[in-house]
Parts: structure tokens; sequence; C-alpha cells
């Protein structure tokens, strides 16, 4: 009796290992051992050894893959990376919108100051039309636009007049 080259199996020559399948010959099964009284090979003491080079011929054993645990690395830093911009845009847009109101109200309060200012020079309201075309540069340094559209203030006929943001937004006019 023999053993296996790849497992250390105990084996007949010329068969197959029943453990793990290689075919076992007379060319390639280890030397026995020890014998028994009665003749038989006796395998040595202890679990059979492992590792690269346990066994004549045996092929070295299979390393985990670091490729895996780099795949695994990187996709858990992907949902982590999705789950703080899902968390962070929706906070930034709100910003941003807030902003761009606050800005439309700020233009707006500024418009009023230079038809009351246009007024007290002139003892008039200024006509309907663009801010830019009858308050500057008198009034106002440079035409003030809607931070949102990008569209020019208007002022509309009244007394006193009125201006609303170009963009109609529910909360923006004075």
């Amino acid at each position: 009796m023999a053993f296996c080259t790849n497992c250390g199996e105990p084996v007949e020559s010329g068969k197959f290992c029943p453990k793990c399948g290689t075919p076992v010959g007379e060319s390639n099964a280890a030397a026995p051992v020890g014998r028994s009284p009665a003749g038989q090979a006796v395998p040595p003491p202890g679990p059979p050894p492992s590792g690269y080079g346990a066994y004549p011929g045996a092929p070295p054993r299979k390393k985990f893959p670091v490729w895996g645990i780099v795949l695994i690395v990187v996709a858990v830093l992907l949902v982590v990376g999705g789950i703080v911009v899902a968390v962070t845009v929706p906070v930034f847009l709100g910003a941003q919108n807030t902003a761009q109101k606050r800005t439309c109200q700020s233009n707006l309060r500024t418009i009023d100051g230079a038809i009351q200012e246009y007024y007290a020079e002139n003892g008039k309201y200024p006509p309907a039309g663009e801010v830019g075309d009858i308050l500057v540069p008198d009034f106002i340094r440079s035409t003030p636009t809607c931070p949102t559209s990008g569209k020019p203030y208007v002022i509309k006929k009244g007394n006193p007049p009125s201006v609303s943001c170009p963009t109609n937004e529910p909360g923006h006019s004075i």
C-alpha cells in the first residue's frame, strides 16, 4: 500500500485516490513509511503534512486571491460614496435655492429703494419698463438680474409702481 502524492491518503497502487481522485500508479506512489506486523504499509503518525512540498509531486496550495479583497473594498467604497452623494446633493441644492431666493429679494429691495429715490428727486414715480433703462446709472449702478433666470427686472405701472421677479416665483415681489 502507498500514499497519494496529492493528499496523502492511503491508496493501493494502480488505483485512484479515494479522497481526491488522483491516479496513483507504481511510478508516482510514495514508498511506504513503515510496515505493520502483517506486512501492510503504515502511514506516518499524526495528520498528513500540508502546504507546499508536503508530498513529492504535490501541487502547491492555492493562495486566497488578493484581487477578491480589492474588489470587495472598491465595492464598499463605491457604496459609501454613493450614500454620501445622495445625502449631500439635496442639501447643496436646497442651500443654492435658498441663496437664489434671498438674492432675488435683496435685488427687489434695492430696486424699491431706487424707485423711492426717483420719486423724491422727480416728484413722480418712474414709468413702466425695464429697471436698467430707467434707473441705471443715476439710481442704481448696474442692471440687476434675477439669479435664477438671469432676466432683468421690470417696473410695472401703478401708484406706486411694482416690481416682481421675472421668474414669477411666489413670494418674490415688492
